[in-house]
C-alpha cells in the first residue's frame, strides 16, 4: 500500500511539473502561431531588439482574466548575449480558459509619437479540456 501511495505521488508531481512548462522558448519564428496550455502554466517569449537605441518591446491589448504577464522583462543588450542584437524576454502565465490573441509591438520609446517598427502575436488556447473554440 506504501509502494502504491509513493509511486502516485510521484505520477502526480511529475505530470504537474510537465503540465506547468513548454519547454521550448517562443521566437520571432513563432509568429501568427497557436500554443496550447493547461491552466496555470509559465511559458516565455523572447524577442530581438535594440535597447541601446531607445526601442524596446511591449504587450498590448491582452485580458489577464486568459494570460498575464508576469513582471516586467528581463532585457539583455548586444554585449550580453554576445551577438549583434539583445533580447526582450516576457515570461506569461494562463490564468484561465479561454482564447488569447497575445500581441506585441516594437517601437521607439523616445519618438513624441512612436509607431511599431515591428509586430508579433501569438493565438492562445488555455484550459485543460483541449482546444477552446470561439
Amino acid at each position: 500500500m506504501k509502494n502504491h501511495f509513493l509511486l502516485l505521488s510521484i505520477t502526480i508531481i511529475a505530470l504537474l511539473t510537465l503540465s506547468s512548462c513548454t519547454g521550448k522558448m517562443i521566437h520571432e519564428a513563432d509568429d501568427g502561431k497557436l500554443f496550447e496550455y493547461a491552466i496555470g502554466s509559465t511559458f516565455q517569449i523572447q524577442l530581438k531588439g535594440d535597447p541601446q537605441e531607445g526601442f524596446m518591446w511591449k504587450t498590448v491589448g491582452v485580458n489577464n482574466s486568459v494570460v498575464l504577464q508576469k513582471g516586467e522583462p528581463v532585457v539583455e543588450t548586444p554585449e550580453e548575449t554576445g551577438n549583434d542584437y539583445g533580447t526582450y524576454t516576457f515570461t506569461f502565465e494562463t490564468r484561465g480558459a479561454g482564447n488569447e490573441v497575445l500581441r506585441m509591438i516594437y517601437y521607439d520609446k523616445n519618438a513624441e509619437d512612436p509607431k511599431p517598427e515591428k509586430e508579433f502575436e501569438i493565438r492562445v488556447t488555455s484550459g485543460t479540456m483541449g482546444r477552446i473554440e470561439e
